[in-house]
């Protein structure tokens, strides 16, 4: 039996999340596009998955992927700078990074792409919406309307990076404590 779900997730921990949950209730991941998931039918519990974060370029990626199927990693597929990964449970833990100091680079590298789009978000804010109060009383209800709603959804987007670059620094302190306690 196959399946296809609607990603309504755009924190890629809790996706994450969601996709091991679906393998332990015995759906396997196939293949996804930007909007969707393409599942079918599996023993459950078989498989579990990791989304990877990249902003390396695609020769380096590429790499990367032929070095995870040494590890008998399977590649999904990409969803923008995310790799969707899958190993089998009967395989072991499914951990990428081998020491702290490779999990604290990565989260560096998703901190910083958080920031960018935190800062592209707070620009559209700044440079469109700031200008445009001035007229806002000579506008329409409609127009009005319109600009509370696109106000307000840029906002909630941006309310959003901050609470995930917080839950990246809580994270990278978290590998810090573990560092000084085993040290």
């Amino acid at each position: 039996m196959e399946k296809t779900v609607y990603i309504k997730l755009n924190d890629f921990v809790k996706e994450e999340e969601y996709l091991n949950k679906l393998a332990k209730e015995g759906w396997r991941l196939k293949r996804i596009s930007s909007t969707k998931y393409y599942l079918s039918d599996c023993q459950p519990d078989r498989y579990q998955y990791k989304i990877y974060f990249t902003d390396r370029n695609q020769k380096e990626t590429k790499k990367y992927i032929d070095f995870l199927k040494e590890m008998n990693i399977r590649y999904i597929g990409r969803n923008s700078e995310k790799l969707y990964l899958e190993k089998e449970t009967s395989d072991g833990d499914f951990d990428l990074f081998s020491d702290n100091v490779s999990k604290t680079n990565y989260l560096n590298r998703v901190e910083r792409y958080l920031w960018s789009s935190f800062l592209a978000f707070s620009c559209i804010m700044l440079f469109t919406f700031i200008p445009a109060i001035k007229e806002f009383p000579t506008w329409t209800i409609t127009r009005k309307l319109l600009f509370s709603f696109g106000f307000l959804a840029i906002s909630i987007l941006v309310i959003m990076q901050l609470s995930r670059i917080y839950k990246i620094h809580k994270s990278k302190k978290e590998i810090e404590k573990e560092q000084i306690i085993s040290e």
